[in-house]
Formats: C-alpha cells, sequence, structure tokens
C-alpha cells in the first residue's frame, strides 16, 4: 500500500471530507505497525469525534481493525454462526442464560449442529459488570483459550466464551486505550467500528444487539441509543451479517442481583425456571426469540422462536447446557456452590428496608451501579482485582407494593462505610402512596 501523509488525511477529516477505503486501511494498519504516532491518531480521533464519518467510512475503518488480527477459523458448513452484543448495564446477565438456551431450542428446532456461538466477551469496567468476570466466578473456569482451543469448542460444544487475546484485533486495544485518553469515547463511528470489529473477527452470519439506555447505561436518551442501533445494523449488514438492535431501558437493575457470583446463581435459577424477574424474563426472551429466528435464516418468525424458547425453560436439558457452559472450559461448579456458602458466612449484611408503606416508584440503575463500584464489585481500570463475591439483591422492583419495614435491598460486602452505602440507597429508592406500573423495559427493535 502507498504511503499517505498523514496530515494530509486529518486535515480531510477536518474539514469534513470524506477518506476513501485506502486512506482508512492505511491509518489502521500503519498506526498498528508503529509507524504513525499517537499524536497522528489522536488528531485524527477527535476530528471524527468533531464531524464524525459517513457509513462507507465506518464500514472500512471497521474492516481494516477486523483485518489487523487473525480471525475464529471457520470452514463452509451449513451451521448458523451468531453471537449477541450488549452494550452494558448493571444486573445485566443475559449472556449467561442465552448461550445454553439458543443452543438447546436450535438443535430442538433446527437440528443438531444448526449453531455455533463464538462469543468473544470483555471484562466490566466502572460499575458495567462483564460476562467474563460473572464466569469467572466459578472456581477453575478459564476465558484464556488459544484460537485452535477455541475451534475445537465449537465443533464439540458448539460455543465458547472467551476474552479478546492479543492477536484477535490488535487495532482495537490500541485504539480503544487511545481513545479512553483523549476524551474521544464517545463517537458513534468510533464505537461501531470498535464492537463491529471484534464480532466480524468471529466470522459470524448474524448478530442480536442489545442496546442499553437510561441511568444505569452509558446512553441516557433513547434516541442516543437508536441512532447508535441503526449505525450498528447498517454497518453489520454491510459486512454480510444479518442484523437487528433491540433498545432495552436500564433505569433499574436487570434481574433480582447485581454481582458477579449472585448473578451466576440467578441464571441458574432462571435456567431452571425457579425464579423469573419481569424484566430479565422479557429482555432475555426477546433476544433469544431473535437469535433463534436469525438462526433459521428468519424462516421460523420471532414470536414462535419466542415460544420455543420458553417451552425449554426448566428442562433438564437446558440445565445441562448451562453447566455445559462452565465445565467445558474448567469451571467446577460444585466448587461455586461451596464458594457460595462459605461467602454468605464471612460477607456483611446491609439490608435497607421501607421506612412506609406503598410502592417501590424508583430503583434507580446508576447510583445502584455506583455503589457496587464503592463496595469493590466494579473496577476503574481493566486489569484491576475485583471481588466476584459481593453484590446487591434486590427483594422489591420497581411497582411493587411494599410495607414498612420491609426489605428492599440486601447489601453483601466486605467493611463497606455502612453510613455511606445508606445514603447512597437512599438517594436511589424511592417509595410512593400511589400504585405505579413496573418499567416497559423494550423500547424498539431495529431491523432494517
Amino acid at each position: 500500500m502507498k504511503p499517505f501523509s498523514a496530515r494530509a488525511l486529518i486535515e480531510k477529516t477536518r474539514d469534513k471530507h470524506r477518506l476513501n477505503k485506502e486512506e482508512v486501511q492505511y491509518l489502521v494498519n500503519a498506526y498498528v505497525e508503529g509507524t504513525l504516532n499517537d499524536y497522528h491518531l489522536s488528531a485524527w480521533l477527535m476530528a471524527v469525534y468533531l464531524n464524525g464519518l459517513s457509513r462507507e467510512e465506518t464500514v472500512w475503518l471497521t474492516h481494516a481493525m477486523r483485518d489487523s488480527g487473525v480471525k475464529v477459523p471457520r470452514e463452509a458448513a451449513a451451521s448458523f454462526w451468531i453471537d449477541k452484543h450488549s452494550t452494558g448495564g448493571v444486573g445485566d446477565k443475559t449472556s449467561l442464560i442465552l448461550v445454553p438456551l439458543v443452543v438447546t431450542v436450535c438443535e430442538k428446532w433446527l437440528g443438531p449442529g444448526a449453531v455455533r456461538i463464538p462469543m468473544v466477551s470483555g471484562r466490566g469496567l466502572g460499575y458495567t459488570g462483564g460476562t467474563l468476570d460473572k464466569l469467572e466466578s466459578v472456581p477453575g473456569f478459564s476465558s484464556n483459550l488459544t484460537m485452535e482451543a477455541a475451534t475445537r469448542a465449537l465443533e464439540q460444544n458448539h460455543f465458547f466464551m472467551m476474552g479478546q487475546t492479543a492477536q484477535l484485533v490488535p487495532a482495537d486495544r490500541k485504539l480503544y486505550a487511545l481513545r479512553d485518553c483523549t476524551a474521544t469515547i464517545e463517537s458513534i463511528p468510533l464505537i461501531v467500528a470498535s464492537i463491529l470489529s471484534k464480532k466480524l473477527a468471529e466470522n459470524l452470519d448474524g448478530l442480536v444487539i442489545d442496546l442499553k439506555w437510561g441511568s444505569g447505561a452509558f446512553m441516557h436518551k433513547q434516541e442516543d441509543g437508536r441512532r447508535l442501533g441503526e449505525m450498528l445494523v447498517g454497518v453489520a449488514r454491510d459486512s454480510d451479517v444479518d442484523a437487528v438492535a433491540i433498545l432495552s431501558r436500564m433505569d433499574e437493575p436487570l434481574g433480582y442481583t447485581a454481582g458477579h457470583a449472585l448473578e451466576v446463581q440467578e441464571c441458574y435459577e432462571y435456567i431452571c425456571d425457579k425464579r423469573r424477574e419481569r424484566g430479565l424474563d422479557n429482555v432475555t426472551l426477546a433476544l433469544a426469540g431473535w437469535m433463534v429466528s436469525l438462526c433459521s435464516r428468519r424462516k421460523l418468525s420471532v414470536g414462535a422462536a419466542t415460544e420455543a424458547c420458553k417451552e425449554v425453560l426448566g428442562s433438564s436439558k437446558l440445565e445441562e447446557q448451562f453447566l455445559r457452559m462452565f465445565t467445558a472450559q474448567g469451571g467446577d461448579w460444585e466448587a461455586f456452590q461451596r464458594r457460595r456458602e462459605s461467602a454468605q458466612k464471612s460477607l456483611q449484611h446491609l439490608e435497607y428496608r421501607a421506612a412506609k408503606a406503598g410502592f417501590l416508584s424508583r430503583l434507580d440503575a446508576g447510583e445502584m451501579g455506583r455503589l457496587l463500584w464503592e463496595i469493590g464489585a466494579g473496577r476503574d481500570q481493566v486489569d484491576a482485582q475485583i471481588d466476584l463475591d459481593v453484590g446487591l439483591e434486590f427483594h422489591k422492583k420497581v411497582g411493587d407494593a411494599v410495607q414498612a419495614g420491609e426489605k428492599i435491598v440486601s447489601v453483601y460486602h466486605r467493611g463497606a462505610d455502612v453510613a455511606q452505602v445508606e445514603v447512597r440507597l437512599g438517594s436511589a429508592i424511592d417509595v410512593g402512596e400511589a400504585a405505579v406500573s413496573g418499567p416497559a423495559w423494550l423500547s424498539e427493535v431495529i431491523d432494517e
């Protein structure tokens, strides 16, 4: 590829002129190779942050980042390769349910080996919990798979759950670190390229995107989520991946728990059809229905696919698939249960109770997320250590009737400042006299 002038390309984006495919590729490749310095890319990223990129430029950027490293090997086969991506939120644990659920339903309705789920996940940052952190709360579970091991797992189990390796989309690692320190994270084209470059490196046929918005999400407004969703779906389809985006609200935590080991246990109870919180139920089944429909190459309607997912909840086959998700990568489920019993004895408990009777009208996800971070469940750097056992349990959700003295939230911690925790909870929880409805979790679907 012929060399370009970095300054000239920065000027083009600064002056709102479009780059061509070769120019975009040069910027990515030269930066990964070390030909361009941080200050070159910092200037260009700021120009993108201020002026944006066209959809076509975003496709080229995504592909250049995808092609900066290895891809998940794939042979031509009849199976449908699909994944799910979530922009994250407080108590967002759907991946741990979706993988076994979609595999189970697809094998029942579409035949053995009909689906493959290569899931490359991340760790939590801030108060947004990461899928890898939850998985690793099960002793022995390893997310550090080689590409050869990941390929074997896909063949044997029809899924894998792994972290991003140094060889997989290295351009994203470098560019994300630079975006973080140059205040250019919140750029839709850059977000799209970061998300999709990793997903396209999985060699997918389909992708379902869970876009959170609200107080506990990084996007607070529905219209911002819609703009991001439209670009994600458009770029994915321009890359020959059938994609849909589902906007879901994150104003209260999802499910009955927030905190890594607590969430894993809740997922197990959901799988066994023992405890299904309405928000987690609504979001999970919406995502699962779309995933199964796409796996059928849209021959099965979303409604029929969703009903098929409901039918297998509580089945021994689904429970077996859930446990295999851990044991296939070294996880010891019995050791996890022993660890939970030990944690229940060693952790301190704080119970926040209703001061009066009424109806729970607010359970602020953002405040709950910040509390999680303060008690050790969240991190401010990707490599920081976190406490996998601490967390929150919600005994009431928005819309529920409460009596004076009834428990609303339990906090499991290791010597947190109790007074500060109670202040945080008091600022996040409201009990009113008038009956209120629970939140409408699902906002809209982007499928065009």
